[in-house]
């Protein structure tokens, strides 16, 4: 995971089920960070790229993308917000 974020790659997390396998949101993000070698700055895409994904118009997704970069810059030893936000129309 960690070399096709280096790479671009438009990575996402998510669960499947989780009621049947127990594969919650934080649980996998958690098994995610502590079996990788990722760091903030791949916590900040890996988060981008869900809302990026995501089936939703582009305006809701433009103010979850600002949200996600807002919690970011607000947080310390965080990387700066991304400058090259791209949303299709």
């Amino acid at each position: 995971m960690k070399r096709l974020l280096d790479a671009g790659v438009a990575v996402t997390l998510h669960s499947d089920d989780p009621a049947y396998f127990g594969g919650y949101m934080n649980a996998n993000w958690e098994a995610s960070f502590d079996a990788l070698p990722l760091d903030a700055a791949d916590a900040h895409k890996l988060a981008r790229n869900s809302f990026e994904a995501a089936f939703l118009p582009d305006v809701q997704k433009a103010e979850f993308l600002a949200e996600v970069d807002h919690f970011w810059s607000a947080t310390p030893a965080s990387p700066p917000a991304t400058a090259n936000v791209t949303t299709t129309t």
